[in-house]
This record gives structure tokens, sequence and C-alpha cells, in this order.
């Protein structure tokens, strides 16, 4: 082989590696754009069920407030209610008992 027919190939193979390293520095910056957008949808999406979750959990806590209130409710009801069916059994034991 020739000097010169050589010094055309590594012309050619350095033409072909700073082709393929500039292929690569673009290859390079869509994988990170793909990425960020896999990052920022996960975080969306983690985001997103994160306020499902608290949604739930808040709803939740009010119904179950609400069920204690009626239990109290109920039971401070009850207690009236024998409260005063034990003053009419009063009223009926002190008319007896005159």
């Amino acid at each position: 082989m020739s000097k010169e027919y050589l010094t055309y190939e590594n012309k050619i193979l350095g033409q072909e590696v700073e082709r393929l390293a500039k292929e690569v520095e673009r290859l390079e910056k869509v994988n990170q754009m793909l990425l960020n957008s896999m990052v920022t949808e996960a975080h969306t999406k983690e985001t997103k069920e994160i306020e499902r979750l608290n949604n739930i959990i808040n709803e939740l806590e009010k119904y179950l407030i609400e069920q204690v209130e009626r239990s109290y409710s109920n039971d401070y009801d009850n207690v009236l209610d024998k409260l005063d069916e034990l003053k009419g059994r009063e009223k009926e034991w002190i008319e007896l008992n005159i």
C-alpha cells in the first residue's frame, strides 16, 4: 500500500471517528432528555398518587370523626333517656311512699 493511500484511509477513519463521536454525543443528549422525561413522569405519577392517598386519608378521618360523634351523641342520648326514665321511676316511688 502506498503512503498516500494510508493517509487517505486515516483521513476517512478520522472523519468516521468524528462522526461517530458526534452521534454518541447526540445520543447521550437524547438519552438524558428521555431520562429526565421519565423521572418527571414518575414524579408526577407519584405526586398524584400521594394526593389521591391523602384525599382517601382525609375522607376516612372525616368519616371516623362523624362516627365517633354519632356514637357519643347516641350514648349521650341513651344516658339522657335513662335519666328521664329514672326520674319517672323516682316520681313513682315518691308517690308510692306518700
